[in-house]
């Protein structure tokens, strides 16, 4: 018990003294575990983007050009959401997507963006 009850003196003095010594190893420590979590968290954000590709992909038979094009699109929710804004609702003329196929893709999307801002 007494163990215990040094080993948390000993953890709560290395989080709360600022000495040299101790603050650069603790400022060393937080920013790995804070990379850690932000790099995990930035996968689980952008995992809609990549749901929508392979839902377009499924959907439409696509050339390699337009393969590359939505792999660039859908890179990111906020490329992703750009994308859907500028196509789909202010209706810009696509190089890759016209007709039918434009209007499957922002259907897709339409339904992907909403997950995204939930």
């Amino acid at each position: 018990m007494k163990n215990f009850f040094l080993f948390i003196i000993l953890v709560l003095a290395f989080l709360s003294i600022d000495h040299p010594t101790v603050k650069e190893p603790r400022l060393a420590l937080f920013n790995t575990i804070s990379g850690m979590l932000s790099g995990s968290t930035q996968i689980e954000k952008n995992s809609t983007a990549k749901q929508t590709k392979k839902m377009i992909e499924n959907k439409l038979e696509l050339t390699s050009s337009q393969i590359n094009y939505l792999t660039i699109q859908t890179k990111t929710n906020a490329k992703l959401k750009a994308f859907h804004k500028r196509f789909c609702e202010q209706n810009d003329l696509n190089l890759y997507f016209q007709g039918n196929d434009l209007r499957q893709v922002c259907q897709i999307t339409a339904k992907q963006v909403k997950k995204i801002t939930i």
